[in-house]
């Protein structure tokens, strides 16, 4: 079974609905007209899971900063990136060490994750 009839069996059995299955199918499609070896997928796999989670893909300097609130800045490259100018702290809500936990420059944010809601089968 191709990874593309495997992807559309499994959004059939999650009723992702007949519309939004043809366009994932078209995406998984155009994803592996362009990258059809397994070392270019393993290789453009992990970007393409940075971008879809709005992750930058190098590391983020101390630059970049939009105001969203009084003394309140929000990185422009990795929105969930902020920092007090009055304290000169930056943290990141989606750290693992925790979501207001000091960071230094220059920060990778490791995890990229796309939040989805659960889908009940």
């Amino acid at each position: 079974m191709s990874i593309i009839s495997q992807a559309r069996r499994e959004l059939e059995i999650i009723n992702f609905g007949e519309e939004d299955t043809e366009v994932m199918i078209e995406i998984l499609r155009k994803f592996f007209d362009q990258w059809d070896s397994g070392g270019a997928v393993w290789a453009v796999a992990p970007i393409l899971q940075r971008c879809i989670a709005g992750k930058p893909l190098s590391p983020i300097t101390d630059n970049d900063w939009m105001e969203v609130e009084t003394g309140v800045y929000q990185n422009k490259r990795c929105s969930t990136v902020f920092k007090n100018m009055e304290t000169n702290v930056a943290y990141d809500i989606d750290n693992p060490k925790g979501p207001r936990e000091q960071i230094t420059f220059p920060y990778w944010p490791e995890r990229s994750n796309v939040s989805s809601p659960v889908v009940e089968i």
